[in-house]
């Protein structure tokens, strides 16, 4: 049998092991080798991520195929050897063309959108995917995909800093790709400051252009909140983009039918399609992110010092690799690699915050006064859902906020075991899916706690 015969044979029946969608998410970007006087198979991964996922999840499902009859080594003991591709692989995107109409009028020539300023890093291969944007990230992809989809509109909303914007604009660089042109994004304010403009210069062409499109996204959409004049454009467009079956994607901080003062038939209107929040990243999305991060920096990230670095910075993506650049920043400076003597230097400021910040009884103080609940009622034996719900939350909060383990969290709490720990963590954020109120109060506690 010829290399090539034995990579085919290799690829199918990964095929038909893993389905296709996995094959084509994971092994489609691995190259594959094949070394006869070595008598290794080679498999290029072109990230870390991809192979630190592939090594865990397939290589006993590798080396079963390669022992497998139809391998055909006759009798031979191969290895399957997974490694990272040599040199940076940076994340690009196809550069993309202005694909708006230019509107003409009294004035300087406009253009309406943001198709032209999108960012050069963000696209679907650069976005780390884990549990908490797993569901945003899958929506997204359909969308890109399919131009238009049964959920419309689609609301994308979390905190500043998880991800929300990369995921919309990735959205229009592959519609941009695949030769879709009827499509804009545009900011909030860039929308209000051309339709104040419109106003000003009499003409009607910002309502025409925005009501022919295919596929509008417009991110941040609380700062239309207070802007009246803006929300009544804004409905009507939106009317006449829905009457026709366009697709519409919006971002913004908040659950979007609970945001302050806009118009009711706007939050009405919200409801109609699918809101999708997106998470702060756990542990491994956030080992994921820094690792891939350090890499397109031409670094390499030990497991170790990911995590080192994980388990200081858990608010949002946007600080996580700030945090990086700052580590990144000194290394490159004093020609050292990364490690956690580095990372401590670079980052001794945060750590010393992190350290001296929060606290376990201040968690349990905040979360009991929230509640109306003496502190001693939370931490007590009784299941009573008046004081339940308050010490699942705390410990949830407790998890997400200090660097205390389980059992260290369950010993605060009354004496309680680390399962009883999970227990609650696992039931909290299934509620917050779908328990508006308890989502609300998540957000709310963490606001108070982070300051």
């Amino acid at each position: 049998m010829s290399q090539q015969e034995r990579l085919t044979f290799f690829a199918n029946a990964l095929r038909k092991q893993i389905g296709e969608a996995d094959y084509g998410k994971w092994i489609s970007r691995l190259e594959f080798a094949c070394d006869d006087k070595a008598r290794q198979l080679e498999l290029v991964a072109p990230n870390p991520l991809i192979k630190r996922w592939v090594v865990h999840n397939y290589l006993s499902l590798f080396r079963d195929i390669v022992r497998s009859k139809g391998f055909d080594l006759q009798g031979e003991e191969w290895e399957v050897k997974v490694r990272q591709k040599s040199g940076v692989v940076k994340a690009t995107t196809r550069p993309v063309k202005q694909t708006a109409p230019t509107v003409s009028s009294v004035g300087p020539q406009r253009v309406f959108s943001d198709n032209q300023n999108l960012s050069r890093e963000w696209n679907f291969d650069s976005f780390i995917e884990g549990s908490s944007n797993k569901f945003a990230l899958t929506t997204a992809r359909d969308i890109a995909n399919k131009g238009v989809i049964d959920a419309n509109p689609v609301v994308f909303y979390s905190l500043s800093g998880m991800g929300k914007s990369h995921l919309v604009q990735s959205i229009i660089k592959h519609r941009l790709a695949l030769g879709v042109k009827n499509i804009a994004y545009v900011r909030s304010e860039r929308y209000f400051r051309e339709m104040f403009q419109s106003i000003t210069n009499h003409d009607d062409q910002f309502s025409v252009f925005y009501r022919k499109l295919d596929l509008l996204i417009i991110d941040d959409i609380q700062f239309f909140a207070g802007k009246h004049r803006t929300q009544d454009e804004f409905f009507h467009t939106f009317n006449s983009l829905y009457e026709r079956g366009k697709q519409m994607v919006f971002t913004c901080d908040t659950f979007p039918k609970g945001m302050k003062d806009i118009d009711i038939r706007i939050s009405s209107r919200f409801g109609m399609g699918i809101s999708v929040s997106i998470e702060p990243p756990d542990l491994e999305t956030r080992m994921a992110i820094l690792q891939t991060k350090a890499y397109s920096n031409n670094f390499e990230l030990s497991d170790d010092c990911a995590q080192y670095m994980a388990e200081i910075v858990k608010s949002n993506v946007r600080e996580l690799e700030g945090a990086l650049g700052n580590v990144v920043a000194r290394a490159r400076f004093h020609n050292r690699k990364i490690d956690i003597g580095i990372i401590k230097e670079a980052l001794s400021d945060l750590i010393a915050q992190v350290e001296r910040s929060i606290t376990l009884i201040q968690i349990q103080k905040v979360v009991s006064d929230y509640y109306h609940i003496k502190l001693a009622d939370m931490l007590s034996p009784s299941k009573s859902r008046s004081f339940t719900r308050p010490r699942q939350m705390a410990m949830l909060l407790a998890k997400e906020l200090t660097n205390k383990s389980l059992p260290e969290i369950g010993n605060e709490f009354g004496g309680r075991d680390h399962s009883t720990v999970i227990y609650a963590i696992q039931k909290m954020r299934e509620q917050m899916r779908h328990d508006q109120t308890v989502y609300n109060d998540y957000r709310n506690l963490e606001r108070v706690l982070l300051g």
